[in-house]
């Protein structure tokens, strides 16, 4: 009867509009964090407005009709208080559109039900109590069938413990309503067993309806809507057990027992409530198995059983008598729920606990298995813990750590870093640092370790700084092996060309803070390339290691002896008296040495040398290039002079640099007349045999000098730039020539591969200009390979980054040329797009064993498997080596084991004699 008055359009529209704002404003996402604060304090004041329209009814309810005294007001006031429950529940459930809405919807019916039985229960004088009745019954049954569907959905595996506890509320609340509802009506003369019975339902569907939501409330997820829910059904069953006993006292009288009505307006606005609430959409919702214990669930238990001796007290203040089978019944029923929810939760903390020891000893064997160390340090800077891996590490057993500063701890020249680095940490909470510090061993050895210091003072179960120490021992030695190759020759171990440079600088910078000379012997030897030619590469290296050592005997050990590469050598000199002196006498016994006769394998080789002299005198500006040229100017015209001589630069011998400037003069006649020829070396798969390409090589028959080999030319072409130009021609001439090469048995062709020099790879015309020739002589482009070394990349990197990438756009492929001759073979292998490692020959020249390939080698092949980049091994001379390479894996090769470099009419012999397709 009261309905209407909420179901007007207007009072709908707002009401609509009101939960509409709400919950889109709720869902709605936004960027920018204002905005997304701004919705979500409007959503809430929308909120609060919402229960202010469903509580201020109920207030109304409470206060007005006492001072109206009109039972129209009362009831008007109460039914429109219960018909805005109905309205705003049904829209909620509209506008949030939850996941499990049947079971929201038989909600809304059961409310809706429980108002109609109360609209009929108000004119009760028509006759129609017995169907308030049915209408309140019905409403259980709805409810209780919702709830019953939202724990279906909700529980996917057992929920014992929640049953436990939900069931200890609902027997609590049975007891109260048996001590204040079911006894005084058994004990009521005159009353008739449907007056009984009827008294003692609503509270106990009440008591049941509390025993289902208790177990969606007790899932631990703390969801709000839940709670709203059993928060109502708590003010239905204390209303309902209310009126039962005000019932039996006497007849009930609205208008005396207004807030007994507000208890069940109360109800109906928490209902409405949680349907408003975002959390109704998580109802119903399936969750993963919560733990069983919580406080929450504890303070369940203990209220529960602390609820049933209060109740007899409260029935005692009420005059009430409780039978003592009532008290032993409450006890019983109650008692062995406590007992055993308190036993299942000792089973569970049982098995929480094994769980906790068992992972306590999981991460403790982990520490004490792990090879990395952990310290832990007090603020004061001493060790107050470390695991077991220390022992290993620090050739010191844990318990000698105890006590000791940090810092003790390091060598001494990294103890004022390590006191640094932890007074960092210290000062600032949660801090972290990082650095490389070297650890003194129990035998005096060091360690060097990675040590990451982590600030956990702050907590109380470590109240420490937490040193994690990690051994790079090993990388340190590889950095410092790398190292030592970038700035020394790696087949004699002497100098090399950029350390030598390096420290004629250095000297040159004393001569000039100090006064002292210095003083460069330019050394090459005489008659090494017949020696190599005819003994084979392997002799000639062994030729050099022994030259090296003989140079290193008549020198002192504060003198620098390098090689500048083939069979050039330099001897820096410096802090002597009458340094001329020193140095002619130093060159005199060089060229003595060498030229005795040398034992190389089972022969005694004869080689001389022509020394050449510079010295840096006070006079005027000079650098390291400088003195190298002028040494070498003196080298030459040793040469000139009839070998095996020494030679003092003087400016007379401008004549061999002008000579050098006639041989740049005919590189660009050369270029002109074609005296420039290209020979090819093949490279073959290693375990085959088979010819893979080749390498394209190019020489000079000069018109006086014969045929000269790129050392010669190369260098000159490369400072005036001809090389460009000389490039040019090598790569077009390659690509004609390889067009015309047959394909291998296999169906597949001969890749041809062609070096580039540095000035060559910085000309922007590279590309564009191997692009013409490939497409005007019909060239693959995938058959190409690109071959440069570290002189080529690592002048102008960027530059060269991005030629290599448009190399790449054209299917061209690109190697990385003596690999591990040079300083950034690592680096530059990060930075730029190679396919392919060539293995410098003087690591290969290394291998005297089949099946004992020395470190490096293996690092360089694995190397290239990791990166997936194809190896080639270069200067391969003898059959051990082959079979030594041949286990490790690498699959292609070249060197005179398998043929020397070829002109063009050896190069269509060998390529007729091969089976093709």
């Amino acid at each position: 009867m009261m309905l209407p008055v909420a179901g007007q359009g207007e009072p709908t529209r707002w009401l609509g509009g009101l939960v509409s704002r709400n919950y889109d404003r709720e869902r709605s996402r936004c960027a920018g964090a204002s905005v997304t604060v701004f919705r979500q304090g409007t959503a809430m004041r929308d909120r609060a407005g919402l229960y202010a329209v469903l509580c201020v009814p109920i207030a109304a309810y409470a206060t007005l009709p006492s001072h109206l005294n009109s039972y129209f007001a009362a009831s008007a006031t109460y039914m429109t208080s219960a018909a805005i429950a109905v309205a705003v529940t049904l829209i909620a459930i509209h506008r949030q559109a939850p996941e499990r809405k049947r079971s929201w919807t038989f909600i809304a019916g059961g409310l809706a039900s429980w108002v109609l039985g109360d609209a009929v229960y108000d004119v009760d004088r028509f006759g129609a109590l017995a169907l308030s009745d049915v209408f309140y019954t019905v409403g259980y049954a709805a409810f209780a069938f919702a709830v019953v569907e939202l724990l279906r959905a909700q529980h996917a595996g057992r929920d014992t413990d929640n049953r436990i506890e939900a069931a200890m509320v609902s027997t609590a609340s049975l007891v109260g309503v048996w001590l204040f509802v079911i006894e005084p009506h058994l004990q009521l003369p005159g009353a008739t067993m449907s007056d009984r019975l009827i008294a003692g339902l609503y509270p106990t569907l009440s008591a049941l309806l509390l025993f289902l939501l208790m177990r969606v409330v007790l899932t631990g997820r703390q969801n709000t809507s839940a709670m709203l829910l059993t928060a109502a059904i708590v003010f239905g069953l204390v209303s309902d057990t209310a009126y039962a006993f005000i019932q039996q006292a006497g007849a009930y009288d609205q208008l005396e027992h207004v807030m007994l009505d507000a208890g069940w307006l109360a109800m109906y606005a928490l209902i409405a409530a949680a349907a408003v609430h975002p959390s109704m959409r998580m109802l119903g919702v399936s969750l993963p198995e919560q733990p069983s214990f919580g406080t929450g669930k504890l303070y369940v238990a203990v209220g529960s059983l602390a609820a049933i001796p209060m109740m007899f007290v409260l029935a005692a203040v009420v005059d009430l008598q409780p039978s003592a089978a009532s008290i032993l019944v409450a006890g019983a029923a109650i008692v062995p729920l406590v007992l055993w929810r308190f036993v299942r939760l000792h089973r569970e903390l049982e098995r929480t606990h094994s769980e906790l020891v068992s992972q306590e000893r999981y991460y403790r064997l982990l520490a004490l298995h792990a090879s990395d160390v952990f310290i832990v340090i007090n603020d004061r800077g001493s060790v107050i813990d470390a695991s077991a891996s220390a022992t290993s590490m620090l050739d010191q057993p844990v318990s000698s750590l105890i006590g000791k500063p940090f810092d003790q701890l390091l060598a001494e020249a990294d103890r004022n870093a390590g006191i640094s680095l932890l007074d960092t940490v210290i000062d600032a909470a949660s801090a972290f640092a990082a650095q490389e510090l070297r650890f003194e061993r129990g035998d005096g050895t060091y360690v060097w370790a990675e040590v990451r210091l982590t600030n956990l003072l702050h907590e109380p179960d470590v109240a420490g700084v937490v040193a994690n120490v990690h051994n790079i021992t090993a990388r340190k030695h590889a950095e410092l092996e790398l190292e030592h190759l970038a700035l020394h020759d790696p087949l004699t171990g002497l100098a090399n060309r950029a350390l030598l440079r390096d420290r004629i600088a250095h000297g040159l910078m004393r001569r000039e803070r100090i006064g002292t000379d210095v003083a460069v012997i330019f050394c090459d030897l005489d008659g090494f390339k017949h020696i190599n030619d005819s003994l084979g590469h392997a002799a000639g290296d062994d030729l050099l290691r022994e030259v090296a050592k003989l140079l290193a005997s008549v020198t002192r050990p504060d003198d620098t002896v390098a090689r500048l590469g083939g069979d050039e050598f330099a001897v820096l000199l410096e802090g002597y008296d009458e340094l001329e002196r020193h140095a002619i006498g130093t060159a005199e016994r060089v060229r003595e040495v060498l030229s005795a006769p040398i034992h190389v394998g089972e022969l005694d080789v004869v080689i001389t040398a022509s020394l050449g002299i510079t010295i840096a005198s006070l006079d005027g500006g000079i650098n390291a290039d400088d003195l190298l040229r002028d040494a070498d100017t003196a080298m030459y015209a040793a040469k000139a002079a009839g070998r095996d001589h020494v030679m003092r630069y003087s400016p007379s011998m401008q004549r061999m640099s002008i000579s050098r400037v006639e041989l740049a003069s005919d590189l660009r006649r050369a270029l002109e007349d074609g005296e420039f020829v290209l020979h090819f070396q093949p490279i073959h798969e290693i375990a085959s045999g088979q010819l893979v390409g080749m390498e394209a090589l190019v020489r000079w028959r000069h018109t006086t000098r014969g045929l000269l080999l790129p050392w010669r030319f190369i260098p000159l072409a490369e400072q005036t730039g001809m090389i460009v130009e000389l490039g040019h021609w090598v790569i077009e001439q390659a690509c004609r020539a390889a067009a015309r090469w047959p394909t291998r048995d296999n169906g597949e062709a001969l890749n041809l591969s062609i070096n580039l020099s540095p000035r060559q790879l910085r000309s922007p015309e590279l590309i564009p200009d191997i692009a013409q020739i490939v497409e005007s002589t019909g060239l693959d482009a995938t058959r190409l390979v690109l071959e440069l070394t570290e002189t080529a990349l690592v002048s102008q990197p960027e530059a060269a980054a991005t030629t290599l990438h448009e190399a790449k756009e054209l299917g061209i492929r690109l190697a990385i040329d003596d690999f591990g001759a040079g300083f950034s073979s690592l680096n530059y292998l990060r930075q730029f797009p190679a396919d392919i490692l060539k293995i410098d020959r003087s690591y290969i020249g290394t291998i005297d064993s089949p099946r004992d390939v020395p470190a490096l080698v293996r690092g360089f092949l694995e190397l290239g498997r990791t990166l997936q980049l194809e190896t080639v091994a270069e200067g391969i001379e003898t059959t051990t080596q082959l079979h030594a390479l041949t286990r490790e894996g690498c699959r292609l090769g070249q060197g005179f084991l398998f043929a020397k470099a070829l002109d063009q009419h050896e190069v269509d012999t060998l390529l007729a004699s091969a089976p093709s397709t």
